[in-house]
């Protein structure tokens, strides 16, 4: 018996993508499911394509446990893999659009991949790090299934799956080494889909708009689920683009919209125009709450509402449509289908109001992770004392709700995507002439945070700050590239002998703000940009 409510009505057994697709397209097969600006596919033309999906994967020896990497933008066919691949049990492994190199190369092998497929766009660079791995190359066109068009359909099971299997593996980065694969239940995905509808009070007759990356928990866990469960249709976009945002999700027909802060903060900087309000959009999801929330609500015509959630986890508080606005920090009161402490460095709980690291336990198996594939010390680790450890700073108040004040690890945020600060500095440390590299955040012009590099050259290297430049666009992916760089003689040491992350982020932030600064950084082709995606602004 479950120990937590069931969110939305659906009981625990039931949390499967199959089962929540048939029970949706139930409703009224004729309905639009997935619409796009090109077109629109009803429930019964989806669960065609997906039938057809299943029988190209079954002929290719893909079953249960089988791992396919799917390295494509935000798209219908996107949607239908994972949805077929569900019905199989096997498990999609969504890769980042911007990987590169050896970034990439890491992603193929550590994710136990049997097949690969990619889009023709990023067929070469994908191909190139697939150390011979079977690929299937999609071409253009929204609907075009290439190689995967069967000649005949498999007969879907919607029972076939089990709550507890693994629905998607997602690639999360922490503090040390490379991102980790992610074990992300179907239980977990439709939990959050199902909680995501009762907190914002979807329905059929909603249209709910994405164009988030399907890499991230994001748009798989609560637009997609969120549709799933609530009945509602699907709107899709490939990317963010500040300049026609506002007319997709008016042309789409959108009642929700998913977004990061970034893309807010884009959206603000804009001139006003009518087409920021003529629209149906009721809520746009988005974390954290812009600061100025207020007036955004009435600028956009529209309520917003937040979450604490991480790809590991279930939302563990959110807020309703309009809530938490004159709350800095807020997530929203603490939700029933988790456990959440708040813990000093000892571990040991700390009293209300007080800021420690957020701490979580499940109230429900198989609705959290299921550990980082590959992993099992990195997994041990981030449940000591039987409690998963966010490395996230909050506060949780005498009314319940849950604060989120920062982070404890040494990870820069940038536009959405979590970079180790480890991965930049091993990667370019590579170089034959550089020694030793720091990699510290710096506030970004419009929202987040951009990453600084500090290089100290090897003795007698004649280094420049553009072959450091190029060097980090051969090995980093774009995301990850730094946007200032500064050629330093030698790193502060702490008293253990510990770079001195502190003093270099103070200097950083210095550097970037005074250009006569000692420290004043090189800045690269990527300073100021929008990363990842350049039609963002």
């Amino acid at each position: 018996m479950s120990e937590a409510p069931d969110p939305a009505g659906v009981p625990l057994t039931e949390r499967t993508v199959p089962r929540l697709l048939a029970r949706s397209a139930a409703l009224d097969p004729g309905r639009p499911f997935v619409v796009t600006r090109e077109r629109s596919w009803s429930h019964a033309e989806t669960e065609q394509i997906v039938a057809t999906l299943a029988a190209a994967f079954t002929a290719r020896g893909i079953g249960e446990g089988s791992r396919v990497a799917i390295m494509m933008p935000t798209s219908p066919r996107h949607v239908w893999l994972l949805l077929a691949l569900a019905h199989l049990r096997a498990v999609p492994v969504a890769l980042n659009l911007d990987a590169s190199g050896e970034v990439l190369r890491y992603f193929v092998a550590d994710s136990g991949s049997v097949l690969g497929i990619v889009d023709e766009e990023r067929a070469p660079r994908f191909t190139a790090a697939a150390d011979g791995l079977p690929v299937v190359v999609l071409p253009e066109g929204a609907d075009d299934l290439g190689e995967l068009d069967a000649a005949r359909a498999l007969p879907l099971d919607p029972g076939a799956a089990s709550f507890a299997d693994i629905f998607v593996v997602l690639y999360t980065s922490g503090s040390t080494g490379m991102p980790k694969a992610t074990a992300v239940t179907h239980a977990q995905v439709i939990t959050c889909g199902a909680i995501f509808t009762d907190r914002l009070g979807l329905g059929p007759d909603d249209r709910l708009y994405t164009c988030l990356p399907l890499f991230h928990i994001n748009a798989t866990a609560y637009t997609l689920s969120g549709a799933l469960v609530s009945g509602a249709s699907l709107a899709l976009g490939p990317h963010f683009s500040a300049t026609t945002f506002w007319d997709d999700v008016r042309d789409l027909g959108a009642t929700e919209v998913n977004a990061m802060g970034s893309m807010v903060r884009i959206l603000q900087t804009r001139p006003p125009r009518p087409a920021e309000r003529e629209h149906r959009v009721r809520t746009m999801f988005v974390a954290p709450l812009p600061p100025d929330a207020v007036e955004l609500s009435e600028r956009f015509g529209l309520d917003f509402a937040t979450c604490y959630a991480q790809t590991e986890w279930l939302p563990s508080s959110m807020t309703r449509p309009g809530e938490g606005y004159d709350r800095p920090g807020a997530t929203g009161p603490v939700l029933p289908y988790t456990e959440v402490r708040i813990v000093g460095d000892d571990d040991l709980p700390l009293p209300a109001g007080e800021t420690g690291e957020i701490t979580l336990r499940p109230r429900d198996p198989f609705t959290t992770f299921q550990g980082y594939l590959g992993k099992p010390q990195e997994t041990v680790d981030a449940w000591r004392n039987l409690w998963f450890h966010t490395g996230d700073l909050g506060d949780i108040g005498t009314d319940g709700w849950l604060h989120y004040r920062g982070r404890r690890k040494d990870v820069i945020r940038r536009r959405g995507e979590n970079i180790p600060a480890t991965v930049v500095e091993d990667l370019l440390a590579g170089h034959p002439d550089i020694a030793e590299v720091a990699a510290v955040s710096v506030p970004a012009h419009i929202s987040e945070e951009e990453v600084f590099v500090f290089v100290v050259p090897r003795p007698g290297a004649t280094l420049t700050a553009a072959d450091v430049e190029a060097h980090a666009h051969d090995v980093l992916p774009r995301y990850m590239v730094p946007s200032y760089l500064a050629l330093v003689p030698d790193l502060p040491r702490t008293a253990t002998n510990k770079i001195a992350k502190v003093d270099l982020a103070d200097r950083a932030r210095t550097a970037v703000a005074d250009p006569a600064s000692p420290d004043a950084p090189a800045r690269t082709s990527v300073a100021d940009r929008v990363i990842p995606s350049p039609t963002s602004t």
